[in-house]
């Protein structure tokens, strides 16, 4: 899974979970691994912008 997010966040841990409940149940998930991923250039000027 790509995640722009803190891999070791709850936020990551809720979309690890949601993605396994997404598989067919006769699958198999052998491991998983997150791998950063792209930012929205929309969500990094947020970030960007003082708080008010």
């Amino acid at each position: 899974m790509t995640l722009g997010a803190d891999p070791d966040s709850e936020h990551a841990n809720n979309c690890m979970k949601h993605a396994g409940e997404m598989v067919r149940a006769d699958n198999n998930i052998v491991g998983h691994f997150i791998s950063q991923g792209k930012v929205a250039p929309k969500l990094i000027k947020m970030f960007e912008k003082p708080a008010a």
